[in-house]
């Protein structure tokens, strides 16, 4: 029996990388920031950072994408780029 979606379903890696993508940025980004904070508190260290940059690396042809999408809807590069996230603000 097969299931949709999933990695061999229809859909292909699409519903799993969009899963992760929601993972990542609606548990592990506010959980690090939590962490990085305590940290900061307990080892009296204020400009301690953690960085979770490696993880998020998965999300950027999805970016990409998006990037695409808006400068061939008529955005200006710079604005696209930064609504991607393809650039820090």
């Amino acid at each position: 029996m097969r299931r949709a979606g999933g990695a061999s379903g229809r859909g292909g890696g699409t519903s799993l990388r969009e899963a992760y993508r929601r993972f990542l940025h609606a548990t592990v980004a506010p959980l690090g920031e939590l962490v990085q904070d305590e940290l900061r508190d307990k080892l009296d260290a204020p400009a301690l950072s953690l960085n979770f940059d490696r993880l998020f690396a998965a999300d950027l042809s999805g970016r990409a994408r998006a990037f695409q999408s808006l400068v061939s809807g008529g955005m200006d590069v710079e604005r696209a780029a930064t609504l991607a996230g393809l650039m820090e603000v």
